[in-house]
Formats: C-alpha cells, sequence, structure tokens
C-alpha cells in the first residue's frame, strides 16, 4: 500500500450525484405540487389525521444526526405544539 497522504476522490462530506440529483427532483416536484402551504394543507387535512404523524416522522429524519458523539445514543429534542398539548383539567 502507497505511503503518505490520500490523493483524488470525494471531499470529506461532498454528496454524490445520484444523491444530489435526487434532490433537485424531489424539491422541484415539491415546488410544482404546491410548496410548503400545500404540503401544511396535506399534513393538517383533518379527514387523515395519520397525515401529521407521518409529516413529523418524516420531519425528524431531516434533522442532522450528531457526529461528534462517538456512537453514544443522545437523547432527542422533544417538539410538542401549543395546540397538540393536552388540555389540563380545572381542579
Amino acid at each position: 500500500m502507497a505511503k503518505g497522504k490520500k490523493t483524488g476522490g470525494r471531499t470529506k462530506g461532498a454528496v454524490n450525484k445520484t444523491t444530489a440529483s435526487a434532490k433537485e427532483a424531489f424539491q422541484l416536484a415539491f415546488d410544482k405540487l404546491g410548496g410548503w402551504n400545500a404540503l401544511a394543507e396535506w399534513a393538517s387535512d383533518p379527514l387523515y389525521p395519520q397525515n401529521r404523524a407521518t409529516f413529523y416522522n418524516l420531519y425528524g429524519r431531516l434533522i442532522p444526526m450528531d457526529v461528534t458523539s462517538g456512537g453514544n445514543p443522545i437523547p432527542a429534542p422533544i417538539i410538542t405544539l401549543a395546540h397538540d398539548r393536552p388540555k389540563r383539567q380545572a381542579d
């Protein structure tokens, strides 16, 4: 094996061409389908309440992973919206 620094190849953190193309295609489709307004309408559709859970599941996957943890699990933040909190009962 050759000694010294590695030469050539992708730089650390660079996105491969297939992934970049797929993300661009999804962005174009998202914009054509109505963008964030259509997404919010879909997620809040009262006829399909499961859409909200699906939305948050997908949203959670977009949050970057902490690469400094050394493989140890890190507690995920809990996102609670005011209108999703249970109502407090009067004493």
